[in-house]
């Protein structure tokens, strides 16, 4: 406010009316840039002379005047466009150092242009750091000049990206007086280029200390304490989980919260204002006895909430003004329940988004406020890398948080198709410091902008795309058992053939029209992310036809879209694996950068695709193999007597038949594996035997170890039938060396384990090794009980599949010799689950 005034009072005391200020015309320009003589440090140096540099360009190349940069000292009488902290700034009263986070002030005195923040590092050390760890105000200011008033727009990173229309004049009003305050205090995700990303509102860290959700990995580290300290970490399953992929810690040990609280205090003692706290992805609660009774609560979200708390309460005394970010996430993801007031110092970062989750939350207190960690893109979303948000999506959602008062974002992906999801991306960026501008406005303003000439087909090659996208809801966390959060489903109902070639038409008549070498280049891009939807579309309709009626007639064309892909995608990389940048625009890599395999089944977590895209086409035309016959079926005979032992030729074996291994995908193999499998009213009994020479020596893994780098059985059980989930069981011809694991249990879909592999379930089966005569024989007892189910009925279905990894066969790759009861003829995996052979229980 006293800024304000002294402006005010600064533009009375000139005395002259309202009128405008001429910065260039015709060519030429009186002004210049003038830069500090002094800077924070050699970062925002760095950083204020980058913004500099870009502003004079595009004087250059949109009103053809050529305009210097300088240093205060060397400015002379010229007028000039004052660029941050400069003295001439000081001396007009206004101290920056009052300015918050990446406010800007855009002012005119005296014939002279001000554009100024209070440019300093975000934990106020010296150096010369990413700019996005910088709060970097001119830049903020510099860029929305940019924009307003020589019309450049920051369409996508780099120079390519980067539109500065050509104009007869850059006028501003000898009153200009603005200030922007953008309302985020942090902005952080994938960062591309300085100008892009202060200009869309992904501007980085600001006085946060984040971690990307998780504080409790750098406070209490594996390689630190697991062996030391073996206490910290959470019991669970009877043991500590020192070695888990996913684990959780001992939430009740005083030397855990002393560990947790001392990492807070370090990083703001390193300067920050605000530190993130969250515990560990895939969160595993610990079943100690204290920690069972911490907090009188039985819920493992409000023990957490309880400690959180406390840790805040304790911080306002010990470093008062300071401030705590607690996530909102998977066991947190509820707001307490036992207490309704956060203290003074604590802001909530929201996993879960939703409008529903933000009315629960105004049932609470929290002074600071929110902030959302979104999933709005990332490949894991069941779109894979194909587009997922519109504009129109963007916009609304913006809207909501800023009346929601959201304060910081931390985009979780984004930036992986910036020719499909670029107007989606800007409408984003853009909403943030204009909320009354309609996304229909934004879009046109970004085709117009990004394709010039070619601007009218690439408009309605977008409508098209994003209407359609705005017929399904977002397949998000909301609608996470609906069809949408099926690949398989969802891409089909998406991109139908009809919009597939109509935006194909579109994109054709616009690279006709194309002209400009920017405009080209950016069609380009489009072009590249067109051509890999198009193909995965393709395949998805051509593989729904072909299983509705397999042949050979059908099975040819689905091949060949295949390959096509296969070559597309291989046509990406480098022989060393890595992505090629994009020709000509060094700060693109397509589809994010990701990898080879990811790109080949269309992401992770949910996205992933198998059948047909894992189809070794060339293996199945070689042995003559029509993909989807060939799934086999056995009878589970129920044994009468006890049953034991590993000479499967007595007692209750006898019953049972033998079941061959074959190679995975009906190759040969040299060692060969057979099974036999029974029942009774309380366990699963399997008896298997496959050739192994008795000389050769195994050291255990342990519980859940790598059990699959050396030989080893596999045993994948679904007691529903159904092919959705299933446990998946494996050991080694050791004692002591097995792992198991659950498919498709956990059903939070912010769980990072959500449709994938829970490896902290440990199931109570057990099984029993002899050798002999060359063979392994090994004897599994699995209890119905393990399995959560009840003992099977005469004709129950389950489905299964039991396979080998052998070592024997040396090879320059050390890769296993892989063999399976019912072969995965089109993908090659033992996790195929369309491959899995049918169990009829007798």
């Amino acid at each position: 406010m006293k800024l304000i005034c002294l402006l005010s009072v600064l533009f009375l005391l000139s005395g002259l009316p309202a009128g405008e200020l001429m910065l260039a015309e015709k060519g030429k320009s009186r002004y210049q840039i003038v830069l500090p003589d002094h800077f924070y440090d050699a970062g925002v140096r760095r950083c204020v002379n980058a913004a500099a540099k870009e502003l004079a360009k595009a004087f250059k190349a949109g009103a053809g005047a050529e305009i210097a940069v300088v240093s205060e000292k060397n400015a002379g009488n010229c007028p000039g466009i004052y660029l941050g902290n400069t003295e001439k700034l000081r001396k007009l009263g206004i101290d920056v150092a009052g300015f918050k986070d990446f406010e800007a002030l855009i002012f005119v005195h005296d014939g002279n242009v001000f554009i100024a923040g209070n440019d300093r590092h975000g934990k106020w050390k010296k150096g010369n750091d990413s700019y996005h760890r910088y709060l970097l105000g001119t830049v903020k200011g510099v860029v929305a000049f940019m924009e307003d008033y020589l019309h450049v727009r920051f369409l996508m990173p780099g120079e390519i990206g980067t539109e500065i229309p050509e104009i007869s004049r850059v006028v501003v009003s000898d009153r200009l007086n603005r200030r922007i305050t953008p309302p985020l205090r942090f902005a952080v995700g994938r960062h591309f280029t300085m100008m892009y990303d202060y200009a869309n509102n992904n501007y980085g860290y600001g006085s946060f200390h984040i971690y990307g959700g998780h504080s409790y990995y750098d406070a209490i580290p594996v390689k630190k304490y697991a062996k030391t300290h073996p206490g910290y970490f959470s019991l669970a399953g009877g043991r500590r989980l020192t070695n888990a992929v996913y684990f959780g810690h001992c939430i009740s040990n005083p030397e855990v919260q002393k560990l947790v609280y001392a990492e807070i205090l370090k990083r703001l003692d390193d300067g920050a204002d605000t530190v993130e706290v969250g515990v560990t992805d895939g969160y595993v609660p610990c079943e100690c006895a204290s920690c069972r009774v911490f907090g009188n609560v039985s819920d493992p979200g409000e023990k957490l909430w309880i400690l959180h708390r406390e840790m805040a309460e304790k911080l306002r005394k010990d470093r008062p003004g300071r401030k705590l970010m607690l996530i909102a996430y998977s066991p947190t993801r509820r707001p307490p329940q036992t207490f309704h007031e956060f203290p003074e110092n604590v802001m909530i970062e929201l996993a879960d988004s939703s409008p529903e989750s933000f009315d629960a939350w105004k049932k609470i207190k929290v002074p600071q406020g929110f902030s959302v960690y979104l999933y709005n893109w990332g490949q894991y979303n069941p779109g894979g890398l194909t587009p997922k948000t519109s504009p129109a999506f963007c916009a609304e959602q913006v809207r909501f948080f800023m009346r929601n008062q959201v304060k910081g974002i931390y985009r979780c992906g984004f930036g992986e198709l910036f020719g499909l999801e670029g107007p989606a991306y800007y409408v984003f960026g853009k909403i943030f410091d204009d909320p009354e501008k309609s996304a229909k406005e934004l879009l046109a303003d970004y085709c117009r902008n990004a394709f010039r000439e070619a601007a009218f087909p690439m408009h309605v090659f977008y409508e098209n795309l994003y209407q359609r996208l705005d017929m399904i809801p977002h397949p998000d966390y909301r609608n996470s058992e609906a069809f949408v959060s099926r690949p398989m489903t969802l891409l089909p109902l998406l991109y139908s053939w009809d919009l597939l070639a109509a935006m194909g038409k579109n994109l054709a008549e616009a690279e006709a029209k194309a002209i400009g070498p920017k405009v080209k280049k950016r069609l380009e891009l489009v072009r590249l992310e067109f051509n890999y939807l198009n193909n995965l579309a393709s395949v998805i309709h051509l593989y729904n036809a072909y299983k509705i009626s397999p042949s050979q007639a059908l099975f040819e064309p689905l091949a060949r879209k295949i390959e096509e892909r296969n070559s597309m995608i291989d046509s990406l990389y480098a022989p060393d694996g890595s992505v090629r940048p994009f020709s000509g625009w060094q700060e693109i890599r397509p589809f994010g950068g990701d990898t080879r395999m990811r790109l080949k089944t269309n992401g992770r977590m949910r996205a992933i695709l198998h059948s047909p895209f894992t189809w070794d086409i060339a293996s199945l035309r070689a042995n003559k193999i029509l993909p989807g016959f060939g799934n086999k079926s056995l009878k589970i005979f129920r044994a009468d007597g006890p049953v034991s032992g590993h000479d499967f030729s007595r007692g209750e074996w006898q019953k049972a038949p033998w079941h061959d291994l074959a190679g995975i995908q009906m190759g040969k193999i040299h060692d060969r594996t057979r099974f036999k499998i029974l029942y009774d009213a309380g366990n699963l009994y399997i008896g298997i035997e496959t050739d192994l020479n008795e000389t050769r020596e195994f050291k255990p893994y342990g519980r859940d170890g790598s059990c699959w780098n050396a030989d080893c059985l596999e045993l994948i059980l679904d007691p529903w039938g159904t092919r959705e989930k299933y446990f998946h069981l494996i050991f080694n011809p050791a004692k002591d060396s097995c792992y198991d694991a659950a498919f498709g249990m956990i059903t939070d879909p912010l769980h990072p384990q959500f449709n994938g592999m829970d490896v902290s379930w440990n199931g109570k089966w057990t099984y029993s090794n002899v050798r002999k005569n060359g063979k392994w024989l090994a004897m599994v007892t699995v209890p119905f009980d393990a399995l959560g189910v009840k003992a099977p009925r005469q004709g129950t279905v389950w489905t299964m599949n039991i396979g080998r990894e052998s070592y024997t066969v040396p090879n320059k790759d050390n890769t296993p010799e892989l063999s399976l009861w019912t072969p995965s003829l089109e993908s090659g995996d033992f996790h195929d689950r369309n491959s899995f052979g049918e169990a009829v229980f007798q």
